[in-house]
């Protein structure tokens, strides 16, 4: 929004102040094509004057132009983004000579504006200057107080006449249109009261809008200024009656209120309308009161309060010091999201065409910078939050009593999260950032205790799952780093997952009872190893694996890896090397033994022929060799009663087409 107001700015702004600069004698068309120059210069639109334009600048500065328009952006709507029926100016010459603008004139008629947010979600008013400004390299340190650039400023005859704004936003089908806007400002001198008044018509409904400063010089120098506003609408209004102050520090000193009447009314009056399948939240107010003292600025009072929804947050920010001081105490009742948001989306799926030809391995750690971190917000500021909220309900999901506190001083920030309920349990973490030295150091940690995932897992699939037991786990990580990139390299850490009491109705696969997971990840320059556990029927299926240094399993080429699984009736295992490019393959050896193909089958859910015997044990052996895009299954034997397999093959991905060759020889296969 900043940038549309810079940009929209610098075009009314151009208009005005182009004419000061140019001789009497220069023919208008000259004059049009100088201003078009100049908006071209600061927006990259092309700016069109089709209508008639005239200036003198004796005995006052007056300049009028009418049928102006700005192009739009690429592939927007519509071709124009903004357009005006006319305007005029008229600024006093004398007053100048003395530091006084005077403008007796400002009229800009029939304004249309076409705001718009492409499918990409990219913006019409993210303006592409054609000339950089300069960089900035030269520009002066802010000053605490800025002197104006005039010694006073009076403004006459200065409104809009019936304009027109619309908004589309194409990502969301959000739509607006403000027609009939109406806007008059008025101000004798700075040191009288300044006020504007509007009046528009919103998607078919009027609003007023009044403004009122009561010292705008006091405003501009920096110092404490009395404000009131007021808009007002069938659906809601806002007012604000306060003092604004800008030094030491910008604040507030007076009270804010909104007054809602039905949210669901408002969201759809506004392009964005509930959850039909929702109730209407209903009204909804909020309030704030602040108190303003130099430097301190304290929120005494917040409140929300509406249907399914009462918080209310007290706080402060101190900034005489050094450091600068916050405390915010944030408390709710069980908060009921649901029906405020609108109806969830259908996502397109976007389906990407497979690269052509062989691409090298991605660098999982590429996105990440190397610039140093900037560390001087925590070092320069002490905080104490306290968060605690009744429960949250928010697509389908519920989350029970949450309390949460944070608190930063001198560069060390501790958060910790010493109560979040969740389905029968509990989750609590810690999470340490330590800016105090050269680098950010990190460490987390969290547990979850005696979750119970049944209602969690109908709501995530939608009833088609249904499951019971009882979840537990810990995450334990810690990092350090001057950068980005450093801190992702320095990553160690340590998970823990446990379901027991496992019960999951209509499972396709048989009967899994509990789940135990332990996964260990030293850094990326260690290998990182996985051990678990699985009651499967009633039997325990343990399973191992360690691979190669996470750094070398992400460059893309070979990695070291061994896994097995190991049950009652069966042992399998792989050791040897994973091969990622050219071509995906192994080169090592695997091996499976099956103690009784019948007892296996049986624990299986899937027994077989009681008229015969049971084929007994049953062993499977297979070493693969892999050279760039070559793999090779040097051997594989299949060996059990009735059974004798061997097979040889290989996979030649180096050309344009794959080479595949594969011998089988077997016995009498019973």
């Amino acid at each position: 929004m900043k940038k549309l107001l810079v940009g929209l700015g610098a075009v009314i702004v151009l208009l005005v102040t182009a004419v000061i600069a140019l001789p009497v004698l220069i023919p208008s068309d000259t004059i049009k094509e100088q201003i078009s120059a100049q908006v071209r210069d600061a927006t990259g639109r092309e700016l069109l004057i089709d209508g008639e334009v005239s200036f003198s600048l004796v005995p006052n500065i007056e300049f009028s132009a009418s049928d102006i328009s700005l192009s739009n952006a690429a592939g927007m709507t519509d071709a124009k983004m903004l357009s005006l029926g006319g305007i005029t100016v008229k600024i006093g010459l004398l007053p100048l000579l003395g530091r006084e603008v005077v403008i007796d004139t400002l009229v800009i008629r029939d304004p249309v504006l076409h705001l718009e947010v492409d499918k990409e979600g990219r913006p019409n008013w993210a303006f592409k200057p054609a000339k950089a400004g300069p960089s900035g390299a030269g520009e002066e340190p802010a000053q605490k107080t800025a002197a104006l650039p005039f010694s006073d400023l009076r403004l006459g005859d200065v409104r809009i006449e019936n304009g027109l704004v619309s908004f589309n936003n194409s990502s969301t089908g959000q739509t607006l249109q403000a027609k009939g806007i109406d806007l008059k400002v008025a101000l004798a001198d700075l040191g009288s009261p300044l006020s504007l008044t509007g009046r528009l018509v919103l998607n078919d409904q009027p609003v007023t809008l009044e403004l009122s400063v009561k010292t705008p010089r006091d405003l501009l120098s920096g110092k404490s200024a009395a404000i009131q506003t007021a808009l007002v609408t069938k659906h809601l209004t806002i007012g604000f009656d306060a003092k604004i102050q800008q030094q030491p520090v910008p604040g507030l000193d007076g009270a804010f209120k909104l007054d809602i009447a039905s949210v669901g009314r408002l969201a759809a009056w506004l392009g964005q309308p509930l959850d039909k399948a929702l109730p209407d939240p209903g009204p909804l107010k909020v309030r704030a009161t602040f108190k303003g003292d130099g430097a301190k600025v304290a929120l005494k009072q917040a409140t929300i309060e509406g249907k399914g929804l009462k918080a209310q947050a007290t706080g402060s920010f101190d900034g005489s010091g050094k450091i600068a001081k916050v405390v915010l105490n944030i408390e709710t009742g069980v908060l009921d999201i649901d029906r405020y948001l609108p109806p969830a989306r259908d996502q397109k799926e976007i389906t990407a065409e497979p690269p052509k030809g062989r691409q090298p391995a991605p660098d999982m750690l590429a996105a990440l910078s190397d610039e140093p971190l900037d560390l001087s917000a925590l070092s320069q500021t002490d905080a104490d939050v306290r968060i605690a909220i009744g429960g949250i309900k928010v697509a389908g999901f519920e989350i029970g009593r949450v309390a949460f506190t944070t608190k930063l001083t001198k560069g060390v920030l501790a958060a910790e999260l010493s109560e979040l309920r969740l389905y029968g349990g509990n989750v609590k973490g810690k999470v340490k950032l330590d800016a105090s030295g050269d680098a950010l150091a990190v460490e987390a940690a969290l547990t979850i205790d005696g979750v119970k995932p049944a209602k969690l897992a109908r709501t995530a699939t939608g009833g088609r799952v249904v499951v019971s037991g009882t979840a537990s786990g810990s995450v334990n990580a810690t990092a350090r780093g001057a950068s980005p990139r450093a801190l992702a390299q320095s990553l160690r850490g340590k998970l823990t997952f446990a379901l027991g009491g496992v019960e999951i109705k209509d499972a396709p696969v048989g009967a899994i009872t509990d789940i135990k997971v332990a996964i260990d990840l030293p850094g990326l320059e260690s290998p990182p190893s996985l051990k678990g556990s699985v009651i499967y029927n009633k039997q325990r299926v343990d399973l191992t694996a360690s691979l190669d240094s996470l750094k070398k399993v992400m460059s893309g080429g070979p990695f070291a890896a061994k896994l097995s699984l190991a049950t009652k009736h069966l042992k399998a295992g792989y050791d040897g090397k994973v091969l990622q490019q050219p071509v995906p393959g192994l080169d090592g050896a695997f091996k499976l033994d099956i103690a009784s193909v019948g007892k296996l089958a049986a624990w299986l859910g899937q027994p077989l022929d009681k008229a015969r015997p049971d084929p007994g044990p049953l062993k499977v052996r297979a070493t693969f060799t892999g050279d760039g895009a070559k793999v090779a299954l040097k051997q594989a034997t299949i060996e059990g009663k009735g059974l004798k397999i061997k097979a040889t093959g290989s996979f030649d991905g180096s050309g344009k087409i794959a080479k595949v060759v594969l011998n089988i020889e077997t016995g009498v296969l019973d």
